[in-house]
Formats: structure tokens, sequence, C-alpha cells
């Protein structure tokens, strides 16, 4: 009888998601898909393959003292076979199927349909670039490539009924030879179905240097064929759909230079294909359009994206993204896109706070509890902080304490006895306040001592041997970004001052360990005419803290160490280097001697990194504060692909100043203090729960059986705050706060899967 009522539900289940939802949930789901592509990954590939050549990604030995990717003459330029090493890298993080094929080394990922698989899509562009030293190809062809990875990064996500290829080919700048051997090699000998190609080169650099006022817009080339045209109508028309603001030149397509590209050999042999393209190839030859076409300087840190060039012309992400975009769309739509059951994070709660600074999660006893710094509301700096406690389902307020400009909470255990510090940056007249250690009493927190601070927005706790240290991180006395912050030490009773550091508008501290040795990292923001300054490195020498490093930092909100696969890291927030917010944080990796930069993020007006691990996952997710025009921004989890970190989760938030990650009772969550939104600081913060691989499993058994369809049952239909409602039920990504059709196909899909 069990199995019958499985296999029986398991039928009314399928039936009902065919007849009635796939046509909502496709338009959905590939509007999900669009969205999540983003500018700050394509940016992050982008600038990382024009790099090529100096061993920035595959180390001393790719070094060749110039950025060049020729792919032609022995191999290819070591800058040619860093990027292949990346390439490759990157594309198998993603659990695609990746080789090296043929003669010129094109790096082919394949993605398998799951219903046709021999029909097939391919998204390419060429990684290599013109010969001639310094040839760093930041348009030509960096932006195509990272576009690639974009893609890819996104629809991995999915599953296709349809094949899916995402090519690297080489020597292109040799006349196509790496996709005339690829055509003549594989597809061809193998009478492959290719439906469509779409082919991405130079999509960065729109704008004309000969007239800057010429309008931007897409052009595409491709055969003259009506296949050829069909297939232009189809991504003209899923660009129009969900990339509305790329506009595509009204003229195309452009037919004359159809054979220039790695589309040709694919038109050549009959099949439909077409190059996207910032301008035609007449345009660009010509240089009418990109003055810095096959130059040197065409990369992002040279005249090709400098706004003081002759022109004024500059790199546009904005556009390259929505490029991007439409190629997503296009193969979501036409390879047929299927939902896939993915770990994701769900908004779970909101807390009402004012200008929230930070959160601090920690456990007393059984209980875990839930730390508010409360910076501010729209008229006073003093105002309450809360604790919250877990009552089983949620979090409720436990404990309400007066504060003054909350930065930071900081909780920590001496000799069995709970502390609670509180960073008290100001109040409505002075920053030369004093911020409260309280101590727990086994009841509710009292206060145990009073510490005078200047500005104080961040405390670090640590240890050194049996001794317990405290470190404030003082920003501002009224008069001067620049003074000490102190460290203070455990007496036996109390913390007493033990040493002065000078610093400049310090943010945060951040205490770790490598080999035994303790160093303190402190994240400088401000010297009173400038946001790029140094952050230092300090290291315990037996006595007390010595600088053992400088680092330059713009704006520096907060440092985060970390250690992946046996390798200690550090990163910092960059927040504002003068002029704009929309700049990168960094991650530093020690190399045993000291931290050497890894890699560059784009982020806007980072606050704060929180590291974290799920299972044997590691995650860095960044606060976002402020892009230069708005706080309403997206804040970014990170996922480490076993090479570098990759945009895992974008979350809305609004002024996130911090990230507090925590478990309870084996579920994981992540925590975003809002702290303001562009009208108020009055605005709730955020805790997001994780949902792993076994999505459907409502019972935590992660079997997804009858007894969770029971469970779904009972929540079929409902909203957030109607009876049956239940927020573990709403499965669909992303998630809607309705138990609609949407949940249904995620639950399906899961269906009989487990341990």
């Amino acid at each position: 009888m069990k199995r019958f009522n499985r296999i029986s539900a398991c039928i009314c289940i399928a039936y009902l998601t065919l007849i009635l939802t796939e046509p909502l949930v496709c338009a959905d789901i590939i509007l999900d898909a669009v969205n999540k592509v983003s500018l700050e990954q394509y940016r992050t590939y982008q600038v990382d393959i024009e790099n090529m050549g100096l061993g920035f990604y595959g180390g001393q030995a790719y070094n060749q003292g110039f950025r060049n990717r020729d792919g032609w003459a022995d191999g290819g330029t070591l800058g040619n076979q860093e990027t292949r090493l990346y390439l490759v890298d990157h594309l198998s993080s993603m659990g695609l199927d990746v080789s090296i094929q043929g003669s010129y080394a094109n790096v082919v990922a394949e993605l398998p349909g799951i219903q046709t698989p021999g029909d097939i899509y391919i998204v390419c562009g060429h990684y290599d670039t013109t010969s001639n030293g310094e040839r760093p190809g930041g348009d030509d062809n960096a932006s195509g490539t990272a576009g690639v990875l974009e893609a890819a990064r996104v629809l991995t996500q999915y599953n296709f009924n349809s094949t899916l290829r995402f090519i690297g080919f080489n020597a292109e700048e040799d006349w196509m030879e790496g996709s005339q051997d690829y055509v003549d090699t594989v597809v061809l000998p193998n009478n492959e179905n290719i439906v469509g190609v779409i082919n991405l080169d130079m999509i960065l650099r729109p704008g004309w240097d000969s007239d800057p006022q010429e309008p931007i817009d897409l052009d595409i080339d491709t055969g003259d064929s009506q296949a050829c045209f069909a297939w232009v109508n189809i991504f003209i028309d899923a660009a129009d759909t969900y990339a509305p603001s790329l506009v595509i030149d009204p003229a195309a397509p452009d037919t004359a230079y159809w054979y220039a590209g790695d589309q040709g050999p694919f038109i050549s042999a009959g099949y439909p294909a077409l190059l996207a393209i910032e301008n035609t190839a007449i345009e660009i030859w010509s240089g009418w359009s990109n003055a810095y076409y096959h130059a040197s300087e065409d990369a992002s840190d040279a005249l090709a994206n400098d706004i003081f060039n002759q022109s004024g012309i500059i790199y546009d992400y904005d556009f390259a993204t929505n490029v991007v975009r439409a190629t997503v769309a296009t193969l979501a739509i036409e390879a047929g896109l299927v939902p896939k059951p993915g770990p994701y994070f769900h908004e779970f709660q909101a807390l009402s706070t004012n200008g929230a600074d930070d959160l601090e999660s920690f456990t007393i006893g059984s209980d875990n509890y839930l730390a508010v710094a409360n910076m501010r509301n729209d008229s006073t700096h003093n105002i309450d902080s809360q604790i919250y406690r877990w009552n089983g389902t949620s979090f409720v307020e436990f404990q309400s304490i007066p504060t003054s400009g909350a930065r930071d909470w900081e909780f920590f255990t001496v000799g069995g006895d709970h502390y609670l510090v509180v960073a008290n940056m100001r109040d409505d007249f002075t920053h030369n306040i004093d911020s409260i250690l309280f101590k727990w009493n086994g009841a509710a927190f009292v206060e145990y001592q009073s510490i005078p601070t200047t500005g104080a927005s961040d405390w670090e706790f640590f240890t050194i041997g049996s001794d317990y240290y405290m470190a404030v991180a003082n920003a501002h006395n009224d008069s001067t970004y620049n003074m000490d912050s102190i460290i203070y030490r455990w007496n036996g009773t109390s913390f007493v001052e033990f040493q002065s550091i000078p610093t400049n508008g310090a943010s945060g501290w951040e205490s770790f360990t490598i080999g035994g040795e303790v160093y303190l990292a402190v994240a400088n923001m401000y010297n009173g005419s400038t946001h790029n300054i140094n952050s230092r490195i300090y290291r315990w020498n037996g006595a007390d803290f010595a600088e053992f490093q400088s680092i330059p930092t713009n704006g520096a909100g907060s440092w985060e160490s970390f250690t992946v696969d046996g390798e200690v890291y550090l990163a910092v927030a960059n927040m504002y280097n003068d002029s704009k917010h929309n700049i990168d944080s960094r991650i530093y990796k020690w190399n045993g001697a000291d931290f050497v930069e890894f890699q560059s993020i784009p982020t806007n007006g980072a606050t704060d990194w929180d590291f974290f691990t799920i299972d044997s996952d590691s995650y860095l997710a960044v606060a976002n504060m402020h892009s230069s025009s708005t706080h309403n921004i997206n804040s970014k989890v990170y996922k480490w692909n076993g090479t570098n970190f990759a945009e895992f989760a974008s979350i809305p938030t609004h002024g996130a100043n911090d990230w507090e990650f925590f478990t309870i009772s084996s579920n994981q969550y992540l925590a975003a203090a809002n702290t303001r939104n562009d009208s108020t600081h009055n605005i709730e913060s955020t805790i997001y729960q994780y949902h792993g691989q076994c999505t459907g499993s409502f019972d935590d058994d992660c079997d997804v059986d009858l007894d969770d369809y029971a469970i779904f049952a009972a929540a079929w239909l409902t909203k957030e705050g109607q009876p049956g409602w239940n927020a573990d039920c709403d499965i669909s990504i992303p998630a809607d706060n309705i138990i609609n059709m949407r949940d249904l196909l995620v639950f399906v899909e899961n269906w009989l899967a487990g341990k």
C-alpha cells in the first residue's frame, strides 16, 4: 500500500505540474536566470583575463612581464596558456565537462541536455589577443570571454532539455584558426546538430571615439540565410523581453562581413550563428568607433577606459552585462531551461531596527541570542539596542539596553562568565563617550565596566596564552581622526589599558593566528583629508604588538581572516576612495612571509566581510552600504570554487553594514544589519535561512517522501500570515511568500531524493 501511495502521489504531482504550471513557471524562471547575471562578477572575469601574462592567476611560471594572450606561436604565449588554465579551472568548478580541443587548444565545456541532448547550442568567444608585446585585449576579447564565463556561471544553475556548450576559441586573431578547426574536426565529422551559435566578441566599448554623440547600440553580424535571420530574430526578441535597456542597432543584422569572427566557420558549414559586437567590422577596422583596437591601451586601467582620453569614451560594463543577459535569455528559451534544485538563502525573519550597524550571535547554555547594535534613528543617536532570544521558531525581543550611536557588539567568555561589550560611537553632542561592558547575571546582562572611548567603532576580543585582551577601534574625538586605538588586558577583575596604537579613523580590528603567531589587523577608514590610506597588520612579539605589514586601502571598513584548504587569507572591505563607492575590495593570501594580493572583487561601499562554511563549502559574504547613488543595493555572497571566490547569491539590502552567520539546531542562517535606505534609518534588518540540496524535505530528514508531501499539502495555496502557512514549503527560487505551483515544481524535481 505504501508503494502504491508513493507512486500515486508522484504521478498526481507530476500531472498537475505538467498541465497547470509549465507556462507560468517558464516565464518566471527565465527572468530569474536573467536576473542572476552580475555586472560585478562579469567585471571580475574581464579584469582577470586582461591581466593574463603577469602570473597573477597561474603564478610566476606564467609571468612573461607583459599582458598578452597570443595563441599561435609555439602553442601560445605564457599569457595564452595562463588564460587557458583560468578557463578550465572556472568552467570545471561550475560542474561542466571541460576539455582542451584540437591543434589550437580551444577550451570546450559542455552541459548535456536531459531531453534532446543531440540538439546543441553554443555560446563562444575567443580568448587570444594579437602579438607584438603588451596587448591586454580588455575589449578584444577579454570582454567576450568574460561573457561566456558569466553566462556559464548562471546557466549551470539549471538543467536544459538541449545541450549547451561554452567555448573559448583560440587563434581567432590568426583568422579564426581555432573555430575553423573545431568545425572541421568535431562538428562536421560527427554530423552534429548545432541549432544556434552566439559569438561574443568586443562587447565592452560601444562608444565612438570619432563621434562621442553616436548612439550606443549593439550590432549583430550574421550570414545571408533564412536560418541565420531567424536565429537573429530569436536573439533580438529575447533581448527586447529580458534585457529591454539593451538597444540593438535598427539596421541589424549586418551581413557584409559575416565571416569575420568565430561565427564565420559555423555559417560557412550551414549552421545558424551570429556575432554580438559593439559595432560592425567596418566601423571598428576604420577606427571610427574604437581608437584602441588591437593596441596596448586596450585595458580597464589604460587609456581605453580613461575618462580623460581624447574622446572621453570608456568601457561600458552595463552595456556588456546586458549583452550577457540577452544571451542567457536566448539560450534559456531555446534550449529549454528546467529548474534544478540547489542551495539558496530564503528570507526567514525581519527585525525592527534603527540604523543597525552590527549583529552578534551567541549562545549561553542551550539558548541562542542575537544582539543588534542600533546606531541611530532619524532624530537621535541615544537609542536602545536590543538582544533577541530564540524561542524555538524565531527570535523574540529579550532585553533592551540604552546605547549611544552603537556600532558594534562583541560577546566573549572569561573564566566561565559571559560578557557583552558595546562600542558607543557618539551621542548627539560628542564622540568622547564611554563604551560599556555588560556581564551575564544568569537572567540578563547588567553593566559591569565603563571604558572611555572616542568614536568607538569596533571591539575585538582575543586571547594570547592564558591572557585575555580586547581592542577598541577609535575613529574620532571631535577634532581629529588621527588618534590612538587601545588594547586592554584582563587583570582578573576588569580590563585595563595595555597598549596604544596610532590609527586613522579606525573602523575595525581583526585578530588571527598563523603558525602559532598572533596578528592584529586594523582597518583605517580616514585620516581627515583622504580615505586612500594604509591599513596595518601588527604581530605579537612576546611583549606587545609591533607593526608587521602596511597595506594600501580605500576607506577600509573591516578585515576578515579565514582559512580555505589550509591557506590563510585576509579580506578587506573598501568603502570609499574620495570620489566613489563603487570600488574593488580585495582578498590577500599569506605566502609564508606576508600577505600578497590574491583576488579583487567589485563592491559598492563595502563595510564588512563574513566568512562561513556549510558542509564542505566555503562562502564569503560582503555587506554593500552604498553605490554612490543609493543605499538600496544588493549585497553578495561568494562561494569558493576551488581556485577563488565566484558570486553565489545576490541579496537585497539597505545600507548593509554587517553580515552575521550562525547555526541553530543544524539550520544555517545569515543575518544582514541594514543601516538605512535612502530616506530613513528606521528600517528592518533581515535574517535569511539557508536551504540546501535536500529542498523539499520539510521534516529535516533529508528524504523527500510522503511525509513531506503531507506537510506540503497542508500548506497548499496559503500565504504568509494565513492559517496553515509554512515558510519551509516556500521553496521556489526566488521565494515569493505563497505556496503555489512554482513551489510544487521544485518539490517534484526533488521527489524521492534522499540522503
